[in-house]
């Protein structure tokens, strides 16, 4: 893995005025007693809180000590180490006079590698070769997140680059960059050097008040006496008790940039030499002889001579031939020196592929093939439509597809919300029912294969109308209630904060009872089994059986555990096919039957879960149920047997699963139906492989 050092800048603006402190802010290097692996990490950080909150530095402190003295990936180091600044600060906050709450974002740099992982309102960009990438993708606010300081429970989102010399990473607070285009942003930062990039960071805030992070990729030290950025002045630039400062004597090392980029600067330095030679040698070739005294002299009403006509245009020629001939010249150059780049990368992408089919190990070939796809993917970023590239790209894939058990699916989009929402699935027969949540509004779509008639919804139910004399409130969730058990009758079931809302194709909305309208204040998630209705409760950690009884629920619940369960307070899913299987929110799968702990073991997976978005299954499957789960940060659909065994992944070949937000899987139709970022999708779903 190639080593990078950094350059750090850092910036605190507070209503236009720039501060000579940057309390929200910080860049660290391991300290001698470090865990293991930690030693050659740069640790850097930034609180996305409004104000100076006198709580921020003891906050940092928290955060960055935590990560040093806890083993492991980057990952769990970096979840840890938020957690343990998390629950600080709910404590902090319990007795505190103004509580702190906000957002954070912490970033590694490992190798050539960044890790970020954020909470809450964040925002990180990173550049490489002239391009913008934002950190996260959609919703830089945090959404529906909690910030930190509020839950003891945490969604971090996590996020990976691969660094360059010259690249650059910004940290930045979210305000900034909701109002900022990300062209100005680019321009401000990228090839431009820190502190530059911090001037015109100041110019893009105006009158507002910012707080950013500046970090440039950098070669490895070479020289003696120069120092990793973590550990120089430009680092300790934190300020606070909690910045890794250096001697004062300490040398500040120079800015480094990339070898391609240097090389290129050299040798456009010495062609502008040659050229400056051949222009005046041009010039003076080109324009016409100094006249002599006698040939200016001009009789008495005579006009200029054709010389002197033609002068400017002599001029204008032995100018522009030049400046073309530059042009020309670096144009050439650039396109010989990134054709170069891109041999020198399918050179080793190729190596890569060879030295994988001579090893036995699946973890080394994973990497190798890791390594060569990582490769060409690079190439094409230089070159997009480079058909060797894309070749080994795909050879790189394949193999690493088979070895993760990857299904290319290619999703087909049924309808655009144009907007990121949260939203649920339920199905009956053709009818496909979307709930948005954010805006407590039910509708259907009427399906005619993978598409929708009519191309657009019908609306179903919404807050405020009236229905049977009672006004319908927050929706919360839906499910499709097929007939079983004790109920007779199938149709749409809507949790309203209110009670149930029940929605049939011919007689449409009508309210049924609801344990006298009593809905637990922590209710999540609705679900169906034989009759019965199954409400996860997040508050008070338990899930909620309601039996059918006439033509609705009017009974009171019985609790299906004994007692209540401390990792329900962490839920966001539930699934049921007899056994009810629960998903917290790092991803960690439970599975009851009876009211009792049932076994499930995830093997298989070598990617782990990320953040899920939702958990599904099939319970009219004609076979053993399946799990499914939408990895929100994986942008994936995970396939997992009822027992925990990892089946397959399915996987979008572009960004149709970036965003995931619920699924519905119907097994004997081969569909799957996804909504991810504002989109609903249709795909078929593969018959799965016997492993």
């Amino acid at each position: 893995m190639t080593s990078l050092d950094s350059v750090v800048g850092e910036l605190n603006i507070v209503n236009g005025r720039r501060q000579s402190t940057t309390p929200h802010s910080g860049a660290f290097t391991a300290p001698r007693r470090s865990a293991r692996g930690r030693l050659d990490d740069t640790f850097f950080l930034l609180i996305d809180a409004p104000g100076a909150h006198p709580a921020v530095p003891d906050l940092i402190q928290r955060i960055q000590n935590a990560y040093w003295h806890v083993p492991g990936s980057v990952t769990s180091g970096l979840r840890a180490a938020l957690d343990a600044g998390n629950n600080w600060l709910v404590d902090h906050n319990q007795s505190a006079v103004a509580p702190l709450r906000g957002g954070v974002t912490g970033a590694v740099l490992r190798g050539s590698e960044v890790f970020i992982a954020q909470v809450g309102p964040a925002c990180a960009f990173v550049g490489h070769q002239g391009r913008l990438e934002r950190f996260p993708m959609r919703d830089v606010s945090g959404g529906s997140q909690p910030p930190l300081g509020v839950a003891r429970v945490l969604e971090v989102r996590f996020s990976h680059a691969e660094l360059h010399p010259g690249d650059v990473l910004l940290l930045c607070d979210a305000a900034f960059a909701t109002r900022v285009p990300d062209e100005a942003i680019a321009s401000a930062v990228v090839y431009v050097g820190v502190e530059p990039a911090l001037n015109n960071l100041e110019r893009l805030a105006g009158g507002e008040s910012l707080a950013a992070m500046v970090i440039e990729a950098a070669a490895a030290a070479a020289a003696a006496g120069e120092t990793r950025a973590g550990a120089s002045p430009a680092a300790a630039s934190a300020q606070g008790p909690v910045a890794a400062a250096p001697p004062e004597d300490a040398p500040r090392p120079e800015r480094k940039v990339g070898v391609w980029a240097g090389a290129l600067k050299d040798s456009v330095a010495r062609s502008a030499g040659s050229l400056g030679s051949v222009t005046r040698a041009l010039v003076q070739r080109t324009l016409p002889d100094r006249p002599t005294s006698a040939q200016t002299r001009r009789r008495a009403g005579h006009g200029p001579s054709a010389l002197e006509r033609n002068t400017p245009l002599m001029i204008g020629l032995a100018v522009g031939i030049p400046i073309l001939v530059a042009i020309l010249v670096s144009t050439i150059y650039l396109e010989r020196s990134t054709a170069a780049q891109v041999d020198a990368l399918l050179t080793e992408a190729r190596q890569f592929l060879q030295q994988a089919d001579g090893v036995s190990s699946v973890e080394t070939k994973h990497e190798l093939w890791s390594a060569a796809l990582n490769k060409a993917s690079e190439a094409l970023r230089l070159s997009p439509d480079d058909a060797r590239a894309l070749e080994v790209r795909a050879q790189a894939q394949a193999q690493l597809d088979r070895l993760d058990r990857t299904v290319r699916v290619s999703p087909v989009q049924l309808y655009d919300f144009k907007k990121v929402g949260r939203h649920r699935l339920a199905m009956q027969g053709v009818s496909l029912f979307v709930l948005d949540q954010a805006e407590s509004r039910v509708e259907r779509f009427a399906l005619e294969g993978d598409s929708i008639a009519g191309g657009a919804p019908a609306p179903v139910a919404a807050k405020g109308i009236s229905v049977d004399s009672r006004t319908v409130s927050d929706m919360l969730d839906m499910i499709w209630a097929p007939a079983g058990g004790e109920r007779q009758k199938s149709a749409v079931i809507i949790l309203e904060r209110g009670g149930l809302v029940e929605f049939d194709l011919a007689f449409g909305l009508a309210a049924i009872p609801f344990a006298d309208s009593t809905v637990p204040v922590g209710a999540r998630r609705l679900d169906t089994f034989d009759g019965n209705l199954y409400l996860l409760d997040t508050v008070g950690r338990q899930v909620w059986r309601y039996r059918p009884s006439g033509d609705g629920y009017s009974g009171l619940p019985d609790p299906y555990f004994e007692n209540p369960l401390p990792e329900l307070e962490n839920a966001i899913d539930m699934a049921i096919d007899g056994r009810v299987y629960i998903i917290e929110a790092n991803g960690v799968i439970h599975k009851y039957f009876g009211g009792s702990s049932a076994p499930f073991n995830l093997d298989g997976l070598s990617t782990p879960l990320g953040r899920p978005a939702a958990l599904a299954l099939d319970p009219t499957a004609p076979n053993e149920s399946s799990l499914y789960v939408a990895d929100y940060d994986n942008a994936r659909i995970v396939h997992l047997s009822p027992d925990g065994r990892f089946i397959r992944q399915l996987r979008s070949p572009g960004d149709e699963f970036a965003a995931l937000e619920d699924l519905l899987v119907d097994e004997r139709a081969g569909k799957v139906y996804v909504i991810s970022g504002g989109r609903l999708y249709v795909a078929s779903l593969p018959a799965a492989a016997t492993p």
